[in-house]
């Protein structure tokens, strides 16, 4: 069973990975998540990242974890969107 991840713990790149993964929530509603490429991509960055320290919880630990950095930086996603559609105009 996956357990919460101490975000304040991680590296800077470790949690890059985790804000990074924050758009595949919205694909992780549907059947057989785990399988879409991306998501495989992002793990296995995130296993060498964090040299498998969490790798116990697997693709579910993984997941909680992108959950908790959404609820940790909700605005950090929205914010990236603004400035690259102002550097646009």
């Amino acid at each position: 069973m996956a357990k919460p991840i101490r975000l304040n713990s991680l590296t800077e790149d470790e949690r890059g990975v985790l804000v990074e993964s924050i758009p595949l929530l919205r694909k992780m509603g549907n059947d057989y998540w785990w399988e879409d490429p991306e998501f495989k991509r992002l793990y296995k960055k995130w296993l060498e990242v964090t040299k498998s320290s969490h790798v116990e919880g697997g693709f579910e630990q993984f997941k909680l974890g992108i959950y908790q950095m959404r609820k940790q930086a909700p605005l950090t996603y929205k914010i990236n969107k603004v400035q690259e559609n102002a550097e646009t105009k």
